[in-house]
C-alpha cells in the first residue's frame, strides 16, 4: 500500500528552520531586562520576523520548486498513447506502474443512472456509435469495445475500485444537468468513500455551464477539494468574507493563466495551485514544443501540482530529476 502525503506537502520543516532563526534572537533576549542595545535589538528583529512572515508564501514557492514535491496527475483517465484508449482501466494501470501521484477521470452518467468513465457527450469518436452517453443504458454502452482496442469503457465504481490504495483521484464532473446535481454528487461520493479516495480526492469543476458551478461545488464542501477556476480578487473577497473557503478549493487552471507572482498569490491564500498541461491547449505543430515549455516553467514558480498528457511525462520526470540534483 502507498503512503499518502498530505495535500499541501511543502517542505515545512524548512521554512521552520527559517523561522526559528528569527525567533530564538528573541526569545534569549528577553531574558535580559534594561539594556537598551537588547531592546534595540529586539525591534530589529520583530521588523525581520514581520518581513518573514508576510513573504513566506515566495520562500514556500522557492523550497517547493526545489524539493519537486509536485503532484504529477495523469490527464484523461491515465497514461493514454495510440496504443492505450483514455478512462480505461488499461490507461490506469500504466499511470500507476508509471508513478503517477493521481488519475484525472472524466465521469458521466447513463440513462439509467450509472456514473461512467467517459469524455465526450457523444459516444461516437471514441466508439463509432453516434449517441449520446445520457440516452444510452449502461449494460448497452457495456456491449461495445473502444476503438482500435479490446478495452471496454469501465463504470467509476470499477475504475475506482482499481484506484483503491494505488492511486488518488481527481474526478472532472461532466455533463451534470442541474437536476441532476443532487443524484449525481450522491452516487459519486459514495463511491469515493467506500474506496477510502475521498479525503484526498480532487473535484474538477468544468468553466462552463457557469450557472451551476456553485451548486456542484456546495455538494463537496468539506468532503473533498474543489477546482477553483475564477479570478485571484474573487476569492480574496470569498476568503475575506468566509474565511473557511480557503479549507474547500484548490486552483485550478491552464498553465498560460499563471505566472510566478499569481502562484505566489494564491497560495499566500493557503490553496494549492495545480495546472494542465495538455496537447489541446496549443496549435498541433507547436503542441509538444510549447507544453514542454510549460512543464519547467510551472515547476520553476513552484506550482503543487500539473494534469499532463503522458506526451510531456518524461520531461516532467527529467526536469523534477534535474532540480532534485540542484537542490
Amino acid at each position: 500500500m502507498k503512503k499518502y502525503g498530505k495535500f499541501f506537502n511543502v517542505e515545512n520543516i524548512q521554512v521552520f528552520k527559517l523561522v526559528k532563526i528569527y525567533i530564538n534572537p528573541l526569545r534569549r533576549a528577553r531574558k535580559t531586562k534594561g539594556n537598551k542595545s537588547v531592546t534595540i535589538f529586539n525591534l530589529f528583529h520583530l521588523r525581520s520576523v514581520t518581513f518573514l512572515l508576510t513573504s513566506l508564501c515566495f520562500v514556500q514557492t522557492i523550497l517547493q520548486a526545489q524539493s519537486v514535491n509536485v503532484y504529477k496527475i495523469a490527464h484523461r483517465g491515465g497514461f493514454v498513447n495510440s496504443d492505450v484508449p483514455e478512462n480505461t482501466i488499461a490507461s490506469l494501470n500504466q499511470a500507476i506502474q508509471k508513478n503517477y501521484s493521481h488519475v484525472e477521470v472524466d465521469v458521466r452518467m447513463t440513462m439509467d443512472d450509472v456514473l461512467i468513465c467517459f469524455h465526450d457527450e457523444n459516444l461516437k469518436r471514441m466508439t463509432g456509435f453516434d449517441k449520446k452517453v445520457s440516452e444510452m443504458k449502461r449494460v448497452e454502452i457495456h456491449e461495445m469495445c473502444l476503438r482500435d482496442s479490446d478495452q471496454k469503457i469501465p463504470t467509476l465504481r470499477e475504475f475506482l475500485a482499481h484506484c483503491k490504495n494505488q492511486i488518488r483521484v481527481m474526478v472532472d464532473i461532466k455533463g451534470c444537468a442541474y437536476d441532476q446535481i443532487g443524484k449525481y454528487s450522491d452516487k459519486l461520493f459514495r463511491l469515493l468513500e467506500q474506496n477510502n479516495l475521498d479525503k484526498d480526492c480532487l473535484i474538477l469543476i468544468n468553466k462552463s455551464p457557469t450557472d451551476i458551478q456553485l451548486e456542484i461545488a456546495n455538494q463537496f464542501k468539506g468532503k473533498c477539494k474543489i477546482s477553483w477556476r475564477g479570478s485571484y480578487n474573487e476569492l480574496s473577497n470569498l476568503i475575506a468574507t468566509s474565511p473557511d473557503s480557503r479549507l474547500y478549493f484548490y486552483v485550478f487552471n491552464h498553465a498560460e493563466d499563471f505566472s510566478s507572482k499569481n502562484v505566489a498569490l494564491f497560495k499566500a491564500l493557503g490553496l494549492s495551485v495545480i495546472v494542465s498541461v495538455n496537447t489541446a491547449h496549443y496549435q498541433l505543430d507547436l503542441a509538444q514544443k510549447k507544453g514542454s515549455a510549460h512543464v519547467k516553467e510551472m515547476l520553476r514558480i513552484g506550482v503543487n501540482g500539473i494534469q499532463l498528457d503522458a506526451v510531456y511525462e518524461p520531461v516532467f520526470r527529467r526536469e523534477t530529476s534535474r532540480l532534485t540534483k540542484m537542490n
